[in-house]
């Protein structure tokens, strides 16, 4: 079955929305000197059922297992949306280091696959949470050494690996841009960096579909959309193209926007010279 999840500082309206959706749910809630409230949520129960729409991925849960899914990424051939963040919800995203310096980029590396982005910075700067969510696991292995997976509300996660110090705790509730831990250069490390990865159902994609770590740390948009390409680096062989009808006033902010890319890439995928569209002109968005 499933483990037990301690929930830390979850606001009290989220006990009452559990209990309504799930009148079975055993729920406890206590207070602690140190920390806010701790919600518990019993074995064999749901979870994270209230945060997100996909019950029966997100009802999984592991504070062991990097990817306990399940999921085949050969077999991915739809379009997945997310809404990385939203401040009219009181959601909203940070860097994962003060400052950004790649030491080694996602993709090929020495015969092998590399599922991360490497930052190298000295040991013991903080390391920050990317986006709300809860720790998964805090733990320690070979390769990682200590590191950290986060649950996001959006739908993904983050992993932060060669961790000095760790911060926090299974079930701790956290928001963008608290610290998680320390810069360090534990497990199979050749020197001080944070390996940062992303995952989508425990299958690495590449960080820079959502960040651009080379002018210091941008989120492209607040929009990520995951198409089966994505998933080339793992033996996906489709490939979807989407294009797009321009409507009447729209612009290609408007649409960028729209689709969670940038304006340059839409210029680029299509030979733009201009911003200038017409009605019912055909784009190509990926």
């Amino acid at each position: 079955m499933y483990p037990k999840i301690i929930y830390i500082g979850l606001l009290s309206f989220l006990a009452s929305s559990y209990a309504m959706a799930f009148p079975s749910l055993q729920l406890q809630t206590t207070r602690d000197t140190n920390r806010i409230n701790k919600f518990e949520v019993k074995k064999g129960v749901y979870v994270d059922c209230v945060w997100v729409k996909a019950k029966k991925y997100y009802q999984i849960w592991s504070d062991q297992k990097i990817n306990p899914y399940g999921f085949d990424p050969t077999q991915f051939k739809k379009v997945v949306h997310f809404q990385l963040y939203d401040p009219q919800k009181r959601e909203y995203w940070a860097p994962p280091l003060n400052k950004i310096v790649i030491s080694s980029h996602f993709g090929p590396r020495n015969g092998r696959y590399h599922y991360g982005i490497d930052l190298a910075l000295p040991v013991g700067e903080n390391v920050y949470s990317v986006f709300d969510g809860i720790i998964r696991i805090s733990s320690y292995n070979g390769g990682y050494g200590n590191f950290v997976v986060i649950r996001h509300k959006n739908g993904l996660e983050t992993l932060y690996g060669h961790l000095s110090k760790l911060r926090v705790e299974v079930g701790d509730e956290i928001k963008a841009g608290e610290i998680i831990g320390k810069i360090g250069s534990t497990g199979f490390s050749t020197g001080p960096h944070l390996h940062f990865s992303v995952l989508y159902q425990g299958t690495y994609i590449n960080p820079m579909l959502l960040f651009d770590f080379s002018k210091g740390a941008k989120l492209r948009n607040r929009k990520l959309r995951l198409f089966p390409q994505h998933f080339f680096h793992v033996g996906n062989p489709y490939k979807i193209t989407l294009k797009y009808k321009v409507k009447e006033g729209e612009t290609l902010a408007e649409i960028a926007d729209k689709y969670g890319i940038e304006v340059a890439e839409i210029k680029r995928r299509n030979r733009l010279k201009s911003n200038q569209l017409k009605v019912n002109q055909i784009l190509i968005i990926q």
